[in-house]
């Protein structure tokens, strides 16, 4: 679902670069399904698992 939704709202959005965070495993299956003209997009990777953290506490963990 995650690489559906990029590749639906990467055109249309305004940006450089992607960033994917994830845990280990979930991290390879993202590379892997990812499309190689938004894989080429992808200039981070952070071994973090994100889900159950609250909204207000992901810009403090997505700072690059």
């Amino acid at each position: 679902h995650a690489v559906e939704a990029v590749e639906r709202l990467w055109p249309v959005a305004k940006a450089d670069a992607l960033v994917i965070a994830a845990g280990p495993k979930m991290l390879g299956a993202l590379r892997d399904a990812l499309p190689k003209a938004l894989a080429a997009k992808v200039t981070v990777e952070l071994h973090k698992d994100l889900l159950n953290l609250p909204e207000s506490e992901l810009a403090k963990h997505l700072t690059v």
